[in-house]
This record gives structure tokens, sequence and C-alpha cells, in this order.
């Protein structure tokens, strides 16, 4: 428990402040604000949480903050809350400035999804292109219930063939970057990258959609010439492969792929219970094919919304930075960075901003810090922002749907927000909401060129044996 003598003498000198009504001269909230934080750390978080707790708002935050004066220094088309302090000033983001990404932090319950979900809803009232949505833990159902031009998708319910290329990409390039994608996620050995690509040139002589079960077969017949090894970077491989085929099946094994279509599209897939490995090389397959379908198609460079929630342990992991050295630069961050060139903005959504990719912390144009507990993530946030020591301590108290958000433009000094509440309906998906998914599901698939089912898979090892002349024991 706090000593209570530090709250007495503080409450004495507030109420002596507020009964002379000098609770408005900066001077006084000044110095009992200062008051709260001269004492040793624990003490002043203590009595900081005092203050923010039984003295209005007001009272401090122009002490610690600089505000906006006028609408039009923060002004923009989405209108996501208000200003802390200033609750005539709307805190508004410009459409624009979208492809140069969002990142909101903040620990479980603080109101990141909430922040997500009214961004989601401003980008579809003002005309975004296409919007996508990561579901981790199936939260934002609300979203298609309210608005029905969603997709609401399950995991397993996509269908393509990764070696595949999108439409107008050259197969070699498209291979080249598939395999950098796998070496990164799976952190494959050296020797690994050139091996698939040698690989994939000569099964696209020998077919012309080689899938990942071609591609097991032609590593089964593959003859090591240095032992050892060779048998681990094959074996790797390999497991890896069968990973991917195994849990992904009904998805990598499909004739035709509903990747363009989906990408015109709003739509949310719900990733929960796939594990994490494959769930990371999924996201990020699924972002590579966009960034380069529209490299080679300009004209579909429309407007793109991701929102990627949880994503540290997922997508934009440091892990993969670490590892880059194996493997040249970490692609994922060469996505970061390029995406903005073809229209795409990323909103990353992180309980753990330390655990993520230089690239996200340091490039998104729009920065929000809501209440983090963990000291080593108000440093992170701290550093990632320019806050200040006193900016940074209020981190620590940061009511649910109140975050400090900061502007790589405009107006660039870090400010408290509290942000809008989305309005849902209210009620659990019925009956009707679920036929109608279902059917837009369908149409889908038709399409596409899918079977409703999935159920046209290839894989199938004719032209493997012409290039290759081995029999070998078929997969299931």
């Amino acid at each position: 428990m706090m000593n209570s003598h530090f709250i007495e003498k503080l409450a004495i000198l507030e109420d002596m402040a507020r009964e002379a009504d000098l609770l408005g001269v900066p001077m006084v909230r000044s110095t009992l604000l200062r008051l709260s934080l001269n004492w040793n750390d624990i003490v002043a978080n203590q009595l900081y949480g005092y203050l923010l707790n039984q003295v209005d708002g007001g009272f401090f935050i122009e002490d610690v903050f600089k505000l906006p004066s006028e609408q039009n220094e923060i002004d923009g088309e989405l209108s996501l809350g208000d200003v802390l302090g200033r609750e005539d000033i709307q805190f508004r983001h410009k459409i624009d400035r979208l492809p140069l990404h969002i990142l909101a932090a903040g620990t479980s319950g603080c109101g990141k999804t909430n922040f997500a979900k009214v961004l989601i809803e401003e980008a579809y009232h003002s005309g975004v292109g296409c919007i996508s949505i990561s579901d981790p833990k199936s939260e934002y159902a609300d979203i298609a219930a309210k608005y029905p031009e969603f997709l609401l998708l399950r995991w397993n319910d996509l269908r393509f063939n990764p070696l595949t290329p999108p439409p107008n990409v050259p197969r070699n390039e498209w291979h080249q970057t598939i395999v950098g994608h796998m070496a990164q996620t799976f952190n494959f050995w050296e020797g690994a990258q050139s091996l698939l690509i040698r690989l994939l040139a000569n099964l696209s002589e020998a077919k012309a959609k080689p899938t990942i079960v071609d591609l097991m077969t032609a590593l089964e017949m593959e003859k090591p010439r240095y032992k050892q090894k060779d048998f681990l970077v094959m074996g790797t491989v390999s497991s890896r492969l069968e990973l991917i085929l195994y849990t992904c099946r009904d998805i990598v094994l499909a004739e035709s792929s509903m990747l363009p279509l989906l990408s015109e599209r709003h739509h949310i897939i719900q990733t929960t219970g796939l594990m994490s490995e494959i769930e990371s090389w999924l996201l990020e397959f699924m972002l590579i094919w966009e960034f380069m379908y529209r490299v080679w198609n300009p004209e579909k460079r429309k407007m793109t919304l991701h929102v990627y929630d949880e994503c540290q342990h997922r997508l934009f992991s440091r892990e993969k930075e670490r590892n880059a050295h194996k493997i040249s630069a970490s692609l994922i961050s060469m996505l970061v960075d390029e995406a903005r060139a073809m229209n795409i903005c990323i909103c990353s959504l992180s309980q753990e901003p330390s655990s993520l990719v230089n690239a996200v912390l340091n490039n998104s144009y729009l920065k929000m810090a809501f209440h983090l507990g963990s000291g080593g993530e108000v440093r992170v946030m701290k550093e990632a922002m320019g806050l200040d020591k006193d900016q940074a301590n209020v981190l620590h108290y940061m009511e649910t749907g109140e975050a400090i958000a900061r502007l790589a433009g405009g107006f660039m000094d870090p400010f408290p927000v509290n942000i809008d509440v989305f309005q849902g309906l209210g009620k659990e998906p019925d009956a009707g909401f679920k036929a109608h998914q279902s059917e837009m599901r369908r149409r889908l698939y038709e399409d596409a060129g899918i079977g409703v089912e999935g159920d046209e898979k290839s894989g199938s090892r004719e032209g493997v044996q012409q290039s290759f002349g081995e029999e070998y024991d078929v997969l299931d």
C-alpha cells in the first residue's frame, strides 16, 4: 500500500489551490504535477496514478503535451475520436496518408481492436478499394455482420497454388521470391535456396502448374553430391514442405487461385487454430502475392488497407530480422518499406512492440500507444515515438480507449486521444448471416473456377517422371 502521508500532503495542496481558484494557473498545475514526480520512481508512479484518478484530466494534460489548437492541424477524412483536453477537436487522419502505415501498441483489453474497427469503418465509408483483416481471435465477425460486403473466411477456406505466379509475373522471378520467403520463415540451412530454385526451374519445364507435391517428389529424387550436408539441407526443406502440405492440403493443391478475386473485395480471414509457423508463412505469402501482383499490374494499385491483429508473433516478428543474415535482407522489412509505393497500407496491432521488426516501428506514419504496463514496452514506444519522460509515464495510466498519438507529418507533437467506440449490431450472427456468407463463398469459388468443396486437387506425378526418369513411392 502507498504511504498515506504523501497523498495527504498532496491532497491538502490540491484543495488549497482549488479553494483559491488557482488550479487553472499553469505554474500551480505544473508545481502539483512535479510534486508527484520528484520522489523515487515507485512513489512517483503511485502519486502520478493518484493524480490521474482523482483530478480532472485538464489539470495535467497541457502541462505534459502540446495540444492541437485548431482542427486543421490534424484534419482528414477519417474521424477516429477526439483530443483529450480539447474535446472540441476531433482526432482525424488523412486518407492519402494511409499507405504510410499505422502502428497501435498496447496491452490486452486497452482498446486496440476497437481502434482497428473504427479505422476499418471509416476507411470503408471513405471508399478504400479493398480492406483485408487478419483475425487470429475471431473478433471481427461483427464487421461482416454490419457490412454485408465483407466476406468472412476461415483460413482453410482459402484456395491457391503457391508455386503458380500471380498474373503477368515472370515465373522465375516469382520462384526466387517465394523461395526467399520460405527460407526466411522456416530458417532454412544455407544451400536450400539454390536447391529449391533449381528444382522449381526443372519442374516448370516438365509441367505447366507444378504443386508442392511435385516439388516434394523432385526433392525425393535428388541425388546428394555431398552426403552429410546435403542430406541435412534436404531433410529440413522436406519437413517444412510436408508441414505446409499436410496442414494446408486443401488450400495449396487447388487447380485455380481465388487470390486475384479476393484482392478486389473486402474480406476477413480468421486464423484461429492455425499453428503460428504456418500462420506466419500464410499471411506473409498473401502479402507478397499482392505486392508482386501490383508490381506487374499497375492498374490494380487501388488503395488497400491490411489490418494485422496481434502481429508480433506472426507476420512482423523481429526474429525474421535476426535470421536475415543467412538470406540477405529481411523480406518482410522490405515489404513494409516498399508497400506504400503499391498503395498498400499496413496497420499493425501489437501487445509487444519490442518483438516487432524495426521497419514497423520506424516507418509507420501514425503511431498509437495505448496502456502499456511493462516498463520495457514503454521504453520501446517512448523511443519509437520520441516521447519525453513525462509523456512516456502517462502510458502506465491510460484508460481503455485512450492513447498517445504521434503523426510523422502535419502536427508532429505527440498528443493524447480518446478513440470512438465501434457500434456493432449488438447480436450474434444468425442463420441469415451464415447463409449470406456461405453464398458469397460459393460464388467466389465459382468465379475463380474452384469447386464448391475445393475438391479439384492437382499434384499428379505426370511430367515429373518424364523430367527425372525414376520411380518413387506415391504420397497420399
